[in-house]
């Protein structure tokens, strides 16, 4: 039995970065007052499953305690372990679990991961009680409050359910994959959370559970499209994303300038297709801007369309994306590939 099997929790009466969904404990002052003060804001992107790695399985409150004794330990959002599986700081701050090496941000453009990511602690059996080097699965009903966090949290913040494609873009990772040390972490030969924990998380039940929760919560039925074609950031001049195979049906994705310059106010969307038959792309909010169309008889063919992705200077990390509706007619007998290709004008 899968999780997809499970009843749908009760939807939280809010969505905050302090609050929690049913069966998690709300436990947000559990660091020291000092320590939690001194914490930055942060705006989270990306939501990382790590494992505790202990010689044998930690209560909540040893955890807690461990953290608290000195300001560089690991202080997560979230520590499921029993018998209070909790929350234990607000998303809203940074927290500490995940680093970043200096070579990967200066190759990439971006801070160190902390300060884009929530950061959930999941509790095993430990490498001395029949764990292993792997670990093993997650505990109790732990899997199941996973993936309400990951779908509570993806609300909270916009978070799409999914695996990126790119290091930086947003979804749902662990701690050593898809990225390996030290993209999530700055220790060498790191496997955290294991094998099996990995595979439940970004290839087993964990994301469509969460995505079946979210879609329940927000009265609104997942569907193929919105999984195939999430939001993705437009870093700094381009980025481009190919999408596919998809088939016949109208889906939804969006556009988020997140690390343009400040400047930056146009861009050229290019969109090229490959299959038989017919693909048009229209800005949603926008009935006056251009429809961009693709027919395509099995070569690659482009098309393309002027986008504002935004009308004022935003600061670092906000984002004011621009959503598009994709209608994808196949005539042939195979799924259609398509890439965006976004150049920014910047002025």
């Amino acid at each position: 039995m899968t999780l997809l099997s499970n009843p749908i929790p009760h939807r939280p009466r809010v969505f905050l970065p302090g609050d929690v969904p049913a069966g998690v404990h709300k436990d947000i002052h559990a660091y020291r007052p000092t320590w939690l003060a001194s914490r930055p804001t942060i705006k989270p992107r990306v939501i990382v499953v790590h494992t505790n790695g202990g010689s044998g399985e930690g209560s909540y409150d040893g955890a807690i305690n461990w953290s608290n004794g000195g300001d560089s330990r690991t202080h997560a959002h979230y520590n499921l372990n029993a018998p209070t599986p909790s929350k234990s700081m607000s998303t809203a701050l940074r927290s500490i679990a995940n680093s970043t090496a200096s070579s990967i941000e200066q190759e990439y453009g971006l801070p160190d991961s902390s300060f884009w990511s929530i950061s959930i602690e999941t509790a095993d059996r430990g490498y001395k009680n029949g764990g292993g080097v792997d670990l093993g699965d997650f505990l109790y009903d732990h899997d199941e409050l996973l993936a309400r966090i990951i779908a509570y949290e993806s609300i909270v913040w916009d978070i799409p359910i999914v695996v990126p494609e790119r290091f930086g873009d947003p979804g749902v990772v662990t701690h050593t994959e898809p990225w390996p040390y030290p993209y999530f972490t700055t220790v060498s030969g790191k496997t955290c959370p294991g094998t099996t924990k990995k595979d439940r998380v970004l290839r087993g039940d964990i994301l469509p559970r969460a995505r079946q929760i979210r879609a329940a919560w927000l009265g609104e039925p997942p569907t193929e499209g919105e999984e195939d074609m999430p939001k993705y950031v437009n870093r700094r001049n381009s980025d481009t994303r190919k999408f596919g195979p998809v088939k016949s049906g109208t889906y939804k994705f969006a556009i988020s300038p997140q690390y343009a310059p400040a400047t930056a106010q146009m861009a050229v969307m290019t969109f090229t297709a490959k299959g038989q038959g017919h693909i048009a792309v229209r800005r949603i909010g926008d009935e006056q801007a251009n429809t961009a169309v693709v027919n395509t008889s099995g070569g690659w063919e482009n098309g393309s369309q002027m986008v504002a992705l935004r009308s004022e200077p935003m600061a670092w990390g906000d984002v004011d994306a621009a959503h598009f509706e994709v209608v994808v007619e196949n005539s042939g007998a195979q799924p259609m590939d398509f890439v965006v290709d976004v150049q920014g004008y910047w002025g």
